[in-house]
């Protein structure tokens, strides 16, 4: 079972040093940073699935959700990989990563198994590290502990859309669709299953994952809820994966659940898509609202950025001194938000609401010249221009 401790892992911030957006302060080969929950969260934010490292600070590596490797080690050795291949062994449940490039060759194996070192205090793995930097003949072996970042995309609710292959019969559920909500700093998820509310641990590694004990109240269903189905697809689900707002949850023998963020709408859109809405799988910066464009008066200190992620299907949007985070659908050409959460304090409100409201309004999008026009269909709402 993964802990999440306040501890402050300089291992961690080793391994994810060479991302600028991690925010961490770099001196040499270590690093200061906040609690551990902290610096899991920018770890997740710059990409990282796994972080680990040696002792006396002498070595980190992580792997990134899309398998790219960053290595570094004292001495000023470092190898970066932009990709790599997965090789899991089921009976041993080790995942070796391994990579070839002009400057050099990597292995990583992670082990489950109790780990701890005077750097990392206690972890639930080790991870093997085998490298040979340029034209070095011979590999360097490495060994440390490590740790999963938790999956922060999971965070928030998820209401149930599919049991198996068929959609549910909302019907069926007359006060409360059952739904998932995931804490992932304390690895908790809690919900209602078909009229009883469930409760459990979780354990998500990658894109393995288990429910612990999962607890349940103790009220008869009626038979459509289908409430067995639900709780036993839960723990038996040993997989899962997250694409545009949708949470699938299966095991060897196929799909169990289907779960959709909150405030995500089923794509019934039969049009096949080309991929091309990943374009907005981006920062922007916004330039114009309804045909207006902002002026320094607006916003003295910078323009609202708004960053969108296609994978959990969330939206932040970050003001002089306010914040914003809410969920929406997206195809090749439609886009829709729903009402975000936001903090109490707004710099500037008049313009500030006026922008939410049509961000509230989109139907459609496009894109063009570095530029993301958002639109109601006939009228141009919004226009961002992309940021690096």
């Amino acid at each position: 079972m993964i802990m999440y401790k306040a501890k402050v892992f300089f291992w961690f911030c080793i391994a994810v040093l060479a991302s600028a957006s991690t925010g961490y302060a770099i001196s040499g080969t270590t690093c200061i940073a906040d609690d551990s929950l902290k610096q899991m969260r920018r770890a997740y934010d710059a990409g990282v699935m796994f972080a680990g490292g040696g002792e006396g600070y002498s070595w980190g590596v992580a792997i990134f959700r899309d398998k790219a490797i960053k290595f570094r080690a004292t001495g000023d050795r470092s190898l970066n990989t932009p990709s790599s291949q997965l090789e899991q062994n089921l009976n041993s449940q080790t995942m070796t990563y391994t990579a070839d490039v002009e400057s050099g060759s990597i292995s990583v194996t992670i082990i489950p198994e109790e780990c701890t070192n005077k750097v990392a205090g206690e972890t639930n793995y080790s991870v093997e590290v085998k490298v040979r930097k340029g034209v070095e003949e011979q590999f360097t072996f490495l060994n440390g502990c490590g740790r999963f970042v938790p999956d922060y995309g999971l965070e928030g609710k998820w209401s149930l859309y599919k049991i198996g292959n068929s959609v549910i019969d909302k019907d069926a559920y007359p006060v409360s669709i059952p739904f998932l909500e995931f804490i992932p700093d304390s690895a908790l998820v809690k919900g209602i299953a078909g009229c009883n509310r469930i409760q459990s641990k979780y354990i998500q590694e990658g894109n393995r994952f288990s429910v612990a004990e999962l607890m349940s109240t103790e009220m008869g269903c009626p038979e459509e809820m289908r409430e067995n189905e639900i709780i036993s697809g839960l723990r038996s689900a040993d997989t899962y994966s997250l694409v545009k707002g949708e949470l699938e949850f299966s095991n060897a023998s196929g799909v169990k659940l289907v779960y959709l963020r909150e405030g995500v709408q089923p794509d019934n859109d039969s049009t096949v898509l080309t991929g091309r809405y990943n374009i907005l799988n981006d920062i922007w910066a916004l330039e114009k609202i309804k045909g207006r464009e902002l002026s320094r008066a607006d916003f003295p200190k910078g323009p609202p950025i708004l960053e969108m992620h296609i994978r959990d299907a969330t939206y932040f949007i970050s003001s002089e001194c306010s914040g914003y985070r809410g969920s929406f659908a997206c195809t090749d050409e439609t886009l829709a938000f729903g009402k975000a959460e936001e903090t109490e304090r707004k710099c500037n409100p008049e313009t500030e609401v006026e922008m939410l409201n049509a961000l509230y309004s989109a139907r459609q999008w496009t894109a063009e010249n570095l530029r993301l026009y958002i639109t109601d269909g006939k009228k141009i709402l919004l226009v961002f221009r992309k940021i690096d």
